[in-house]
């Protein structure tokens, strides 16, 4: 198996891409206040911005021929619940959308179960290409940590170097809970799979980074281990 480091500069040059996709959809596809509970809204937002997350992202695609679409069940306070999947182009995908049913996205902490029953390989993950580097499973990752769009993800932030990471545990109020020999992400490589390890920093119920660890599958499916915590902060957003 072999393990690869990402810089600080890979990891920033992503997220300005990814950045630019949400530019762009914030631009081409406007919204109001009076639609925010309207399944047809989320749904166009949220195909607009798959596309443009994969237009900018090149090390990662989407077979030809195919897009990225979504059904919409509810929207919870901030947590808008949604599932994503995979058809052409050109077909009408309505009696999919009826056809499926609602689960957490792999984020959420409660999913790996679900991963083993439900059909996520087949209607979403399959059907994506990525570059055999390190940089591949970054770009595979985050986009489709985008697709996915959980309400946490929203408000995650990567945390690739030692200057971030010391800016955002600055105050008193922090306390670390780990020390960290490196800021970077690191990718491992194999016949089983890659698996991806990083510091993420998130400011819901307490502000806290962690380092996750991600698996991601032959099949391409996407397993969360629970995070270790490394330093945690003030109360948050939520709770």
């Amino acid at each position: 198996m072999s393990v690869e480091t990402l810089s600080s500069e890979e990891v920033r040059a992503a997220l300005n891409a990814v950045e630019r996709a949400h530019q762009k959809v914030s631009e081409e596809v406007p919204g109001s206040r009076s639609e925010e509970d309207d399944p047809q809204h989320w749904q166009d937002i949220l195909e607009a911005n798959a596309a443009a997350v994969l237009a900018e992202l090149d090390h990662v695609a989407l077979d030809e021929g195919y897009v990225v679409r979504y059904r919409f069940f509810e929207r919870i306070k901030s947590e808008i619940r949604v599932r994503p999947f995979v058809a052409r182009r050109t077909t009408d995908v309505e009696l999919v959308r009826a056809a499926l049913g609602w689960h957490p996205p792999p984020d959420s902490g409660s999913a790996a179960e679900n991963l083993r029953t439900n059909r996520d390989a087949g209607l979403l993950y399959e059907h994506f290409t990525f570059t055999d580097s390190a940089l591949g499973v970054l770009h595979y990752w985050l986009a489709m940590q985008e697709i996915w769009a959980s309400a946490g993800w929203v408000h995650t932030r990567i945390v690739a170097d030692q200057n971030h990471f010391a800016e955002l545990v600055a105050g008193d109020d922090w306390q670390i809970e780990q020390s960290v020999e490196s800021y970077q992400p690191v990718v491992m490589r194999g016949e089983q799979g890659a698996h991806l390890a990083l510091l993420l920093y998130s400011p819901l119920e307490r502000h806290s980074i962690g380092l996750q660890q991600i698996e991601i599958r032959p099949d391409k499916s996407i397993v969360f281990a629970a995070p270790i915590a490394v330093a945690t902060g003030p109360r948050g957003y939520v709770g």
